[in-house]
């Protein structure tokens, strides 16, 4: 989470989501407000942001203050989960994916519990999507982080460039059985129905 104190606006990190990039470039183009919470609050979700922090910060910063993140593709953001967990840093941890096909860590992601390599977190949940609706002021979509950049750009005091940091290798994501991409729709529905909300929308503001 990351909060540009005299634009009243916080930056709610969603993981796999280009949050690195973004803070990266919010932090050089907003140098002298830019507040960054705890590493333990770095990717806090709309509901813990409402709990903890948004009524004190409202009242130190002398009015409300407006939200914004990034949705992603759910079958996209689970590829990157699945490459990011391939790192040397965790082999042989209870996260490591090295080992199996992205189908089998697609699976593992349908399981209840769901194991540790194939915890993905939900969008939906982070941003408090329901009925077509977000909690979240404004959500933008990481294929279309122009839009995002150009919503900063409007408050910042000189251009804006979006960095491309902590990303996972590169390489194309494979085909997937109909039986397991209809199982992931169907388990992900309120996922896939929020990507589309914002992807058709451009950024997707919050209705008040």
């Amino acid at each position: 989470m990351i909060i540009l104190g005299e634009k009243r606006l916080v930056f709610l990190e969603m993981p796999k989501a280009a949050s690195t990039s973004i803070a990266r470039m919010m932090k050089r183009g907003f140098a002298d407000e830019v507040i960054v919470r705890d590493k333990a609050d770095r990717h806090t979700g709309i509901i813990g942001f409402r709990r903890k922090f948004e009524e004190p910060l409202s009242i130190a910063l002398g009015g409300r203050v407006q939200t914004f993140a990034v949705v992603r593709d759910p079958l996209d953001r689970a590829w990157s989960w699945y490459r990011y967990r391939q790192r040397d840093k965790v082999r042989d941890l209870l996260v490591d994916t090295s080992r199996m096909s992205f189908e089998r860590f697609l699976e593992d992601c349908l399981l209840r519990p769901v194991p540790a390599h194939a915890r993905t977190g939900s969008q939906a949940q982070f941003v408090g999507f329901a009925d077509g609706r977000a909690e979240v002021d404004f959500l933008f979509d990481f294929a279309n982080l122009h839009q995002l950049r150009m919503f900063l750009a409007k408050r910042a005091a000189e251009g804006l460039h979006l960095p491309r940091r902590n990303a996972s290798s590169a390489g194309a994501m494979p085909l997937l059985p109909a039986d397991l991409s209809g199982a992931l729709r169907n388990a992900w529905a309120d996922d896939f129905a929020l990507y589309e909300a914002v992807r058709a929308a451009g950024c997707l503001r919050r209705v008040t």
